[in-house]
């Protein structure tokens, strides 16, 4: 049982990443936490624009220290190789290194996130879901997508609990599996073409490829599957009035929330969404801000 994030040498993103396991920390200090660390000296790194001309109060968190910060912290860094391939350039399908990590029962979280509370429950899924993750943006809108036989609400692949080794499982596939949804030998990339001829003509990537893979490397492995729950998982906005355990925010939105939580060097709990304020929910970045 373990919590693992997966980084390249994006600067941005382990700065990123510092912030999720400061807020994940505050009320999961017993979990353990891992980062999959692919040197790949920045070659699959995602275009951010400006967010990476930021230090986001971490001026001093750099290339040469981010494994001390970590272990400092008491985070596991594990620095592993890992060729991309065909896909390189792109990277969402840095996944297959996956194949790399050890242990059973592994909750993947992404550098966009903020934890709202204790996580400890997630791990009894286990039990008897192969599979726990949140829909994507298009199944919250109510989209269905075809997959194989069925109309399937797709899955966001960015906070996903894996039983057993079906992280390492998914890792051995997902390279392929975005390779053919690129190409279009897949039907689903046929329909993501179609998608961005109509909304994003100038993109025509298939940007989201990885969470489609990911969608139908479990329906195509009939995995025992559930969706987490509002007050466990949201994903992009905050929808109602209870805040979920995990608000994975997409990168997108992050600086937004960034702003409201941690510009002041102080994680600023959202209380105004629990009612009375607790002064335990607010504690100082200290240990890692100048």
């Amino acid at each position: 049982m373990k919590v693992l994030y997966i980084l390249n040498d994006s600067l941005f993103y382990k700065r990123m990443t510092l912030f999720s396991i400061h807020t994940f920390q505050k009320y999961n200090q017993d979990i353990p936490v891992e980062i999959l660390l692919v040197k790949d000296s920045g070659i699959n790194s995602r275009d951010v624009n400006w967010y990476a001309h930021r230090d986001w109060n971490l001026g001093h968190v750099t290339q040469d220290n981010f494994v001390n910060v970590c272990e400092s912290l008491n985070v596991k860094v594990c620095e592993v190789k890992y060729d991309n391939g065909e896909e390189t350039g792109f990277h969402s399908s840095l996944r297959g290194a996956f194949v790399q990590v050890n242990g059973e029962d592994i909750l993947l979280v992404d550098s966009d996130t903020f934890f709202f509370g204790s996580i400890h429950e997630f791990f009894n899924y286990c039990a008897n879901y192969d599979i726990v993750a949140d829909k994507s943006a298009w199944s919250w809108a109510g989209l269905k997508l075809p997959m194989r036989q069925m109309d399937f609400y797709q899955f966001n692949s960015g906070v996903v609990l894996f039983r057993g080794k079906l992280l390492q499982e998914y890792g051995k596939v997902v390279h392929d599996y975005c390779v053919e949804i690129k190409h279009e030998r897949n039907y689903l990339g046929a329909i993501m073409a179609e998608f961005e001829r109509n909304h994003n003509p100038e993109m025509q990537v298939k940007f989201g490829r990885e969470e489609m893979a990911f969608s139908l490397w479990v329906v195509d492995n009939n995995l025992n599957y559930k969706y987490f729950d509002e007050n466990e998982v949201q994903t992009r906005i905050l929808r109602g009035r209870v805040l979920p355990r995990i608000f994975h925010t997409e990168a997108g939105s992050w600086a937004k929330y960034w702003q409201r939580y941690f510009s002041s060097r102080n994680y600023k709990h959202p209380i105004k969404w629990l009612g009375r304020p607790n002064l335990n929910n607010v504690r100082s970045l200290g240990q890692f801000c100048p």
